[in-house]
């Protein structure tokens, strides 16, 4: 994204009511997979780096995507 970063793209999610609940995953290609394993975020939103995974991604998704919204409950 070449005029904002996730951070922004992440404030204007949650400032929406509609959105506000919509879990992000951010794929990154400005860290390296050593530093996205190390479970840091951005802006408290978990990251992957690139090229991904399909397994990794799978797991994130997993991990980070509410039961509810996974249509469990």
């Amino acid at each position: 994204m070449p005029d904002r970063d996730g951070g922004e793209i992440a404030a204007q999610i949650r400032a929406d009511p509609e959105l506000q609940y919509t879990p992000i995953i951010f794929l990154t290609a400005l860290v390296t997979r050593a530093e996205a394993n190390t479970g840091l975020h951005i802006d408290e939103h978990p990251f992957l780096a690139k090229p991904i995974d399909i397994q990794e991604l799978i797991k994130a998704i997993e991990a980070h995507v509410p039961a509810r919204a996974k249509g469990v409950g």
